[in-house]
């Protein structure tokens, strides 16, 4: 039996995300004080501490930092194993987004692999997409 993704719960700070996401977007927000761009989406700037925000869409590309496999059945909708990574978007040094990296067995992966975000359907029959991230072709990977 396949199991259903579960579906996320959006608060004030993160519908709009969600939002996109359902569009296949990756939308994240920048405070219009200092510029940064935060993930998850917080109430308050973590740099400035104000809470002044613009949604902006992101390329979706980053640089594979670090990953793990995961060999026990914790999340429903994956089999296992499955791996969960650390992405740094090119938008910002150090703007991390945890996630699935699908598409590739562990052994295949380096440090700084170019990947590129895509949008995986729950499962649920709603209309929700969750982001996962994958090798991307036609980026080398970086020094």
């Amino acid at each position: 039996m396949v199991r259903d993704r579960p579906l996320p719960v959006p608060s004030a700070e993160t519908r709009p995300f969600w939002t996109a996401a359902s569009k296949r977007e990756l939308c994240l927000p920048r405070c219009r004080s200092c510029q940064n761009l935060s993930y998850p989406p917080p109430p308050r700037c973590p740099v400035c501490l104000r809470d002044d925000f613009a949604w902006e869409s992101l390329s979706g590309q980053g640089r594979l930092k670090s990953w793990t496999t995961i060999h026990i059945d914790v999340l429903p909708g994956v089999e296992p194993p499955f791996i969960i990574g650390e992405v740094e978007l090119v938008e910002q040094p150090g703007l991390i987004m945890v996630a699935h990296i699908a598409g590739t067995p562990a052994q295949m992966l380096q440090a700084n692999a170019a990947v590129t975000i895509s949008f995986v359907a729950s499962g649920s029959g709603e209309d929700v997409a969750l982001p996962e991230f994958r090798l991307s072709a036609h980026l080398p990977v970086s020094d």
